[in-house]
């Protein structure tokens, strides 16, 4: 009779293969991005964004880049709201953000100023 060794590559693959199905929701999350805006479409630096569950409980706070944009990563499918705040801005909160299972969301907050009017428009004369 003859015993063959298994190669220790072998034992780590089947650890590896264990781990991956002992943790199926692992493959269920999400990630939730997007980047912080002026009204004149100039990215926002260093905004608290907060992400808050449908009870309005904070999940997970970050702050924007250098680019305006921030992620929140991994996520797990569900109902969320973010609130964004910055000095010399008016807080913008988005409700009703609707995660979907292994997706990507994209969110994309539009800061104004405070203070901030929008430029009236001319009406065309009849």
């Amino acid at each position: 009779m003859t015993i063959k060794r298994i190669p220790k590559t072998g034992n780590a693959i089947c650890f590896v293969l264990a781990s991956l199905l002992a943790a199926p929701s692992l493959g269920q999350l999400s990630a939730l991005r997007g980047t912080v805006k002026e009204v004149t479409k100039e990215p926002i630096v260093g905004a608290s964004v907060t992400l808050l569950d449908s009870l309005g409980r904070i999940v997970k706070e970050t702050a924007s880049a250098s680019d305006g944009r921030y992620h929140f990563e991994p996520v797990e499918p569900a109902s969320y709201a973010i609130r964004v705040e910055q000095a010399g801005y008016q807080e913008c909160q988005q409700i009703g953000i609707l995660v979907k299972e292994k997706t990507i969301t994209f969110v994309d907050p539009v800061l104004k100023p405070i203070g901030w009017k929008p430029p009236k428009t001319k009406r065309r004369k009849r």
